[in-house]
């Protein structure tokens, strides 16, 4: 996770470890309590939302890959701010960047 460049990913706990290491990521929702976080985490710029994985198709997934693919500022931005999310918390990143390293 720490070396990737882009994640496409659900909405759970997984989605504050890719805040951490400040991987871009898009993401669904695939479960009801989910909406929400993500809703406030793209209205922040930290990642891309798509709502709901029942509602989205592959050309919905393509598409976003595809703006990514052709914006690296936009890239570098949601990087930036996911880890702007988390921070102050730069001691448990340091430790899950150890964990994921290993």
């Amino acid at each position: 996770m720490a070396s990737a460049d882009l994640a496409l990913g659900a909405g759970g706990t997984a989605t504050w470890e890719r805040c951490y290491v400040g991987l871009p990521t898009i993401a669904t929702s695939i479960a009801p309590n989910q909406d929400a976080v993500l809703a406030e985490l793209a209205a922040a710029g930290a990642l891309v939302s798509l709502g709901c994985a029942g509602d989205v198709g592959e050309r919905d997934v393509a598409d976003r890959i595809e703006q990514l693919l052709t914006d690296p500022v936009l890239v570098r931005r949601l990087a930036a701010r996911a880890t702007d999310v988390v921070h102050g918390w730069e001691e448990a990143r340091a430790e899950l960047l150890l964990i994921l390293r290993s």
